[in-house]
């Protein structure tokens, strides 16, 4: 097999599993933000609470949400962009070895790809 075709294709996957991470860690953390949100909502409408209580809910409901946003959606969107510290292809060849039964692009020789991989450094 050719180098720069290896080194494609372990790319090609890198960025379709930063993708598919962004899809799943975006659904979990939409679903948790609306969560939180009718909790809070609910919590405010049925416990009539003081203008102080209000104002805790309202920084609790700030603070929450702030870390949902910032774990579930910036975090992974910046891995997806590249902002941080990207996965080597090393890496990404053994992931695609201990996950080839999922991969059907990888499924025909993933300890070839891992040697392969292993000899460019």
């Amino acid at each position: 097999m050719d180098r720069s075709f290896l080194s494609e294709k372990i790319e090609r996957f890198i960025r379709k599993y930063y993708l598919n991470r962004l899809i799943h860690s975006g659904l979990i953390g939409l679903s948790l933000m609306i969560a939180l949100y009718l909790i809070i909502n609910g919590i405010e409408y049925f416990s009539w609470l003081p203008t102080k209580g209000r104002l805790i809910l309202l920084i609790l409901f700030v603070c929450v949400f702030s870390f949902i946003a910032l774990s579930f959606i910036i975090m992974p969107l910046s891995d997806f962009l590249r902002f941080r510290k990207k996965m080597t292809e090393k890496e990404a060849a053994l992931i695609t070895q201990t996950t080839s039964c999922s991969l059907p692009q990888f499924s025909n020789a993933p300890r070839t790809l891992v040697l392969l991989t292993s000899q460019m450094w």
